[in-house]
């Protein structure tokens, strides 16, 4: 488990594991104290040692410990840890603690370092390599509080959150600040806050806070922050770090652990960072997710005041190519997300994921390339309302909007293989898509609701296909059946590149047949001077390969009523087959139920 104070440090580093002449040493601890300047074109070191033996550790960095009027120089400080022998097994050292009190700085440029040791975690049966440590400095006479954590930019195969604050041996690869009695000097107030002047936060670091009582929690804080977007910051369980001011261009990426509270600014962007949201994000009216930006949503988290599963953002979210905003869920998790945004803009190549959405906005558009996509969010194989049926002879597809194809039948001319049922409701879907048969069977397609206020633009995709599964050939396994969409709008508008679908899948190409499309409708009122949808709407099943004798899957429905005109349009599409029976007498209906 990491230790140490961190305004105050005075331990010496750990050696590592393997025992004597096998692990590296730990680091010292120097303490240094200069009544009027040091001047450093050296170095200070208190590094870990690495390892001896090639199933070894590397020893844990020490301590620095300076306390100077002036400081000057070109010089190091470090504390690193020790790395793992060369091609051995042993991990990394962790980093030490440097701490630095000063009066005034004489202009010093030279470096702080306490990163983990290196480990080649990319090698079979390797080690990990160390966390960082954490490196404080307080300028008395400005009283300005930095705190400084890198990491070298090494690499962890495993790094993500701390599963337990009560028992962290298993955790690895973060700093750590540990409160302490020392520090009351330090907090402020009622000593359950952290605030600092200025965060700097590089190389692949992450940090994290272990409070005196992780059940009291504790509030954190930072005026400035600087960063190169590669560090992340734990908000643990019963937290809080407001960093609200007008905007806010954070430098790194955050986990909002539940019962966490994170404030951001009123317009934030994540350009190259994630926030995961558990906890709650406050604060967010305008949303920019830039060059691989991510925003994670959970579902213990919420926005503000809403309740878990719901997330508003009131402004204008735009999200650029690579970045997405993605709601995690288990495959056909029986609730949904409830998104809510004033004007929701997805660029080519940005996203919206989930598996059960339900989204109201004033305006949306999905521009060329980009997607709102519930894609394979649906049952696993074998299970749902109409699964892929099993046969020894290649698996029958999944039924939803219309009826799964059969399996490939070995040449058999009077081939009935059994299939299910179509299942669902033409005019508000609001079914999962049922999992193919077999164990590398596909998974059924995910629901999407979509109400928007006033225009939908679809230049690119709204999605709740089945995938296709790849490299099953052989195994006999179908495909999975569409999801649902269900989308009211006022204006619905969009160019040739759009489509709106809900696609079955296929498994094996050749001995499976393909799932069935899912369901389609669309509400609208589409004013005469506003360009029509110029996109598509396909339902179609899942197509094995040309050479097979699988069956296709059915199409699936599209139900399409248009206010004004009282009208209403039924298509089931497939290609190179007519609409389905039925079109033109459904078209006559006048109101939809």
């Amino acid at each position: 488990m990491p230790y140490g104070d961190f305004f105050e440090p005075v331990t010496i580093g750990s050696a590592g594991g393997g025992g004597l002449n096998v692990g590296g040493s730990g680091g010292g601890l120097l303490t240094v104290f200069v009544l009027d300047t040091l001047w450093l074109d050296g170095e200070i070191r208190a590094d870990g040692q690495p390892a001896i033996n090639p199933t070894g550790g590397g020893g844990s960095g020490g301590t620095v410990r300076i306390i100077a009027k002036k400081i000057k120089g070109f010089g190091n400080i470090t504390a690193n840890g020790g790395d793992q022998f060369a091609s051995g097994t042993g991990g990394g050292g962790s980093g030490g603690r440097i701490a630095l009190n000063f009066w005034v700085n004489e202009t010093y440029l030279g470096k702080f370092q306490a990163h983990g040791g290196f480990a080649n975690w990319s090698l079979q049966n390797s080690g990990e390599p160390g966390g960082p440590g954490p490196v404080f400095m307080f300028h008395e006479g400005e009283v300005h509080k930095t705190l400084f954590v890198e990491n070298n930019f090494l690499q962890s195969k495993s790094v993500g959150k701390v599963r337990d604050f009560a028992d962290l041996t298993d955790d690895h690869f973060k700093a750590w600040i540990i409160e302490q009695d020392t520090d009351k000097k330090y907090l402020d107030g009622n000593n359950r806050s952290t605030t600092f002047d200025e965060l700097q936060i590089y190389s692949n670091a992450h940090l994290v806070i272990l409070p005196r009582d992780p059940q009291a929690g504790v509030f954190l804080h930072f005026q400035h922050m600087i960063g190169d977007r590669s560090g992340v910051l734990h908000v643990g369980p019963r937290q809080a770090m407001d960093l609200k001011r007008p905007a806010i261009d954070i430098p790194f990426s955050t986990y909002i652990y539940p019962s966490a509270y994170l404030g951001l600014a009123p317009d934030t962007s994540l350009n190259q960072v994630f926030v995961q949201i558990e906890g709650v994000m406050d604060h967010v009216y305008n949303l920019t997710l830039i060059a691989g930006g991510q925003l994670r949503l959970f579902p213990t988290g919420s926005t503000g005041s809403e309740p878990s599963l719901s997330y508003a953002i009131s402004g204008t979210t735009v999200i650029k190519a690579q970045s997405s905003i993605n709601a995690s869920a288990p495959f056909a998790p029986g609730f949904t997300y409830n998104l809510t945004f004033g004007s929701l803009t997805v660029e080519g190549g940005g996203s919206v994921m989930g598996k059960d959405l339900e989204i109201t906005a004033t305006d949306i558009t999905v521009d060329d390339g980009g997607a709102i996509d519930v894609s394979d969010g649906g049952y696993l194989a074998g299970l749902g309302a109409a699964p892929g049926t099993l046969h020894r002879l290649g698996n029958s597809g999944a039924s939803h909007g219309g009826v799964g194809g059969r399996g490939q039948c070995a040449g058999y001319v009077t081939c009935r293989l059994p299939r299910k049922h179509p299942y669902g409701n033409l005019y508000h879907p609001s079914e999962y898509g049922s999992g193919g048969a077999g164990a590398k069977g596909g998974i059924g397609g995910g629901i999407l609701k979509i109400s928007v206020i006033h225009t939908l633009t679809v230049d690119g995709y709204i999605r709740a296909n089945s995938l296709n599964v790849l490299a099953s050939t052989g195994s006999l396994a179908s495909g999975g059946s569409g999801g649902s969409i269900e989308i009211k709008t006022v204006n619905l508008t969009g160019s040739h590149t759009g489509a709106i679908e809900a696609l079955g899948g296929v498994s094996d190409p050749v001995n499976g047949g393909g799932g069935s499309g899912g369901r389609i409708s669309i509400y609208h009122a589409t004013h005469l001077s506003m360009p029509p949808y110029r996109g598509d709407f396909n339902v179609y099943g899942g197509q094995p390969a040309a050479s097979s004798e699988a069956e296709t899957g059915a199409s699936g429905t599209v139900y399409i009523f248009k206010y004004q005109h009282h009208g209403v349009h039924l298509a089931c599409r497939q290609p190179g087959l007519q609409t389905c029976d039925g079109a033109a007498r459904l078209s006559q209906h006048r109101t939809p139920p």
